[in-house]
């Protein structure tokens, strides 16, 4: 499962195959992992439903359930699952930071709060629960404490690179652009991996863009999309991310970051989550028909089926 591409639906495949005489809810739990691999969410779900009801104290199989659940825009139902994976084991943390971020989709900052400050307490050494804390805070407009639990998380690993694009988002909401600026030479400098330096990318070009500056943000977002992959990510985010700045801005040279916005072969290759963030980033700008937000998103989920 943490193999990514055709590698890691071969390996799924096998243990499929070779699962014949486990006990039902070891084979429906591999199954639906070869469902969502595949691509396949409506099945995959139908699955994970049925591992509930046949292993109903298994608390990853009611956290499972939920993420796809939300992946599908199953809000209510996708919470109700989450919290039956925390009454199962109040230990579980990746159910409660998905609890949290399910909250803020909802607009309920306290409740993410809440969350994600139960997560910190039950993995009180997991630096991911201080960024997604900080999250949370900026959204609530509390960027001093947002700040501090990013440094938190950094405190708990170094190099931990997204907390310093938190402290730099905290920091430019606080109207300090010149600290903010520092955070993202710091996060960029820290991240390893490409889409994550140009996630970075996209963020600085959105506040050259805020200040005024779309000739600056087009010139960092151009440079960002000449970025090459070894090997293509199914999809590129920082790509995307780059694309939305621009089509906000209505900017004609939008094709520059959509050419980086790469969408892979292939529906093993392809995660559901991504496709559900993509298509609701399209609606949030409101999408118009044809337009290249709206068409990405089409292209995603046509990729996934």
């Amino acid at each position: 499962m943490a193999t990514p591409g055709p590698a890691g639906l071969t390996e799924i495949e096998t243990a499929a195959a070779a699962a014949t005489n486990l006990p039902e809810p070891e084979r429906v739990s591999i199954d639906a992992a070869l469902l969502a691999r595949r691509g396949e969410s409506v099945a995959a779900i139908t699955k994970l439903q049925r591992l509930t009801e046949i292993a109903p104290g298994y608390s990853r199989g009611h956290a499972l359930l939920g993420s796809f659940l939300l992946n599908q825009d199953k809000l209510d139902e996708g919470i109700a699952a989450l919290k039956k994976a925390t009454q199962a084991d109040p230990n579980n943390g990746a159910a409660q930071n998905t609890l949290g971020y399910a909250a803020l989709r909802r607009g309920d900052t306290d409740g993410a709060i809440a969350a994600f400050r139960e997560y910190g307490r039950v993995m009180p050494k997991e630096p991911n629960a201080q960024d997604s804390l900080g999250e949370a805070l900026l959204a609530a407009g509390r960027f001093k404490e947002a700040e501090e639990a990013f440094e938190k998380a950094l405190t708990l690993s170094p190099q931990f690179w997204s907390a310093h694009q938190g402290i730099a988002m905290a920091r430019y909401y606080a109207g300090d652009l010149n600290g903010a600026r520092d955070a993202w030479a710091k996060a960029k400098a820290t991240a390893t991996r490409t889409g994550d330096k140009m996630s970075v990318d996209a963020d600085l070009g959105a506040a050259s863009l805020a200040q005024g500056n779309a000739d600056e943000t087009v010139k960092i977002l151009a440079a960002s999309a000449q970025t090459d992959y070894t090997p293509p990510p199914p999809v590129d985010n920082g790509g995307i991310q780059g694309f939305e700045v621009l089509d906000q801005a209505g900017i004609a040279g939008v094709a520059v970051a959509a050419r980086s916005a790469r969408i892979g072969d292939g529906r093993s290759t392809l995660q559901d989550g991504i496709v559900s963030h993509v298509n609701r980033a399209a609606r949030s700008l409101g999408a118009r028909v044809g337009s290249p937000a709206l068409a990405l998103a089409r292209a995603v989920a046509e990729k996934s089926g």
